[in-house]
């Protein structure tokens, strides 16, 4: 009796008559749960299966979280919605766990990119050998599944002893989500010139005075690396043995001293005139000098192109 009223049952079904087979766990993306997210469907009735995966069953958790609907939970909120569900079976568990999509930003992630941003910054670390290290342990940052985009600030000048902020914009597909500063610990190494000894102050320096030797390069932003770029220069002060010499420290060598005579020269539209001077001061090739015209004992301000002559720049009186 009970198999023969199954099958008047069976065959006393609507038309549209649907099986759902709700899943366990599913992972999802986007900020809407909708039905077709969670569940299987069986139906004869193409469009009326797709309408029913197109319900909104809840908002999805936090990227990274989960949530979990109860099998009654999503019949309510299918009748809410208008959808008769006495023509519908259910299949599968009596819940479903949601998760939502996320996507991580690691440790490892941070300390790439703050990296890569360094060597932009600094294009004098190029070929350095960096480590960068975080004071503290960094936390991913979980976002939501899409397009990821990180902007990455300067928040400050580096220390000289290496110590560096970095600001971290993270965006996902354009919409601004996070903004993070992260302090860390910069060093960076590369072979750069050094003193071979003892350096006086005032001294020109000579390829022997040189050599090249691996150091922490993070806090010097004007280190040498080629000899031929620094001999000849002559040191501003006394440079120990196995110092990094940097820029500061050393200057062009006068090739005019002080009471030479020179040829002062000014060129103008179709002429050049020229005269006697001395000079006033010392000066380097190209550096700025002040000089007495002898004849006239007028003092000008010249630019010197070699160690007999300087050239006053010629202004037209219209200017």
């Amino acid at each position: 009796m009970l198999l023969i009223l199954t099958a008047s049952a069976l065959e006393n079904k609507p038309e549209n008559q649907i099986s759902i087979n709700i899943s366990e766990k599913v992972l999802v993306e986007g900020k809407n749960i909708y039905l077709g997210n969670i569940a299987d469907f069986n139906s004869p009735d193409e469009k009326y299966k797709s309408s029913l995966k197109e319900i909104i069953i809840g908002n999805a958790p936090r990227p990274g979280f989960s949530q979990t609907f109860h099998i009654s939970y999503i019949k309510s909120r299918m009748q809410h919605q208008g959808i008769d569900i006495d023509n519908i079976s259910w299949e599968g568990p009596q819940q479903v766990i949601v998760e939502s999509k996320a996507f991580y930003l690691t440790e490892k992630d941070f300390q790439s990119r703050a990296e890569n941003f360094i060597k932009t910054l600094r294009v004098d670390l190029k070929d350095s050998r960096i480590n960068l290290r975080p004071f503290n342990d960094i936390r991913p940052s979980v976002l939501p599944y899409g397009d990821v985009s990180v902007n990455t600030e300067l928040v400050s000048e580096p220390s000289p002893n290496g110590t560096i902020s970095v600001r971290f914009v993270i965006s996902v597909d354009d919409e601004e989500c996070e903004k993070r500063v992260i302090l860390f610990k910069l060093e960076a190494y590369r072979e750069v010139l050094v003193a071979a000894n003892t350096i006086d102050r005032q001294s020109i320096i000579q390829k022997d005075d040189l050599k090249k030797a691996l150091r922490n390069v993070s806090g010097k932003f004007s280190f040498y690396t080629e000899i031929s770029e620094l001999t000849g220069k002559r040191t501003r002060l006394n440079i120990n043995n196995g110092k990094i010499i940097t820029a500061d420290m050393v200057e062009e060598p006068p090739i005019v001293k002080r009471g030479d005579l020179v040829t002062i020269m000014i060129k103008g539209p179709g002429f050049t005139i020229t005269a006697q001077g001395q000079a006033n001061e010392n000066a380097p090739r190209l550096g700025t000098i002040r000089v007495i015209n002898t004849a006239s004992r007028k003092e000008l301000t010249a630019k010197v192109i070699n160690s007999e002559l300087v050239k006053v720049q010629y202004i037209h009186k219209g200017q």
